[in-house]
């Protein structure tokens, strides 16, 4: 999707979080401001795929670099082309209008953005979901996330390399084919459960398991864009 907004949206987060335990991986713009993704939603759930945008090197030969208007940070999943993207052109949109000089053959509009990064990445996870029907919305992220070539692009000092999509390492990979993670218990976003607020001690239910399984690492954080996450490992 494309749409967002800066800060935390509870309503927008609970909408991921109830379409991922359905079954669906929601593939999101990290946004254009050129700041943390952790302060845009829903870009900043843990329940989506977070693309950044790439743009074009300035010399022939180079590697692309890191969009200069991506938004950026450790919640970044992946990175794909977001620059002077061709696009159908809606007659008399707004974006028309506002950008006549980008207009190709009338049929066509050049775009920039997160948002025209997306549909790369989203197309990838169709693809992966069709060569691969039982994957969960665990696996086929982390073919995504976890397969794609380098270069990554390290934008701030202490943020994550953010990998670049790789179509062909990703849709081949057999790595995520046995990956088994899920948390089974609490689940507040199941039908008939409104209680999305756990305010008494918390025991978490699952299982994590494949075929080089070493370790799972639970994360966990307050509701709140500039809390750090916290690491329990087992």
């Amino acid at each position: 999707n494309s749409y967002g907004s800066m800060g935390v949206s509870q309503a927008q987060n609970d909408a991921m979080a109830y379409a991922y335990h359905k079954g669906a991986l929601p593939i999101v713009a990290a946004g254009n401001d050129n700041w943390n993704a952790a302060y845009t939603t829903p870009a900043n759930s843990p329940f989506v795929v977070t693309v950044g945008a790439t743009q074009k090197a300035m010399n022939a030969g180079e590697a692309d670099y890191y969009a200069y208007f991506s938004n950026y940070g450790a919640n970044l999943d992946i990175a794909a082309p977001g620059q002077d993207i061709l696009s159908l052109n809606a007659a008399n949109s707004v974006l028309a209008q506002s950008q006549p000089s980008n207009i190709v053959n009338n049929n066509y509009l050049r775009l920039s953005g997160t948002s025209m990064a997306t549909p790369y990445v989203a197309g990838m996870a169709a693809l992966i979901k069709a060569r691969n029907p039982s994957y969960t919305p665990a696996q086929i992220s982390y073919a995504l996330s976890n397969i794609s070539s380098s270069p990554s692009w390290k934008i701030y000092q202490g943020y994550t390399p953010t990998p670049l999509a790789n179509i062909g390492q990703s849709i081949n990979t057999s790595q995520a084919a046995d990956l088994k993670v899920a948390i089974t218990s609490p689940n507040p976003y199941q039908e008939g459960n409104n209680n999305h607020f756990i305010k008494t001690a918390l025991v978490l239910q699952g299982t994590a398991m494949g075929s080089q399984f070493a370790r799972y690492t639970v994360s966990y954080k307050k509701i709140d864009p500039s809390a750090a996450w916290s690491d329990s490992y087992t």
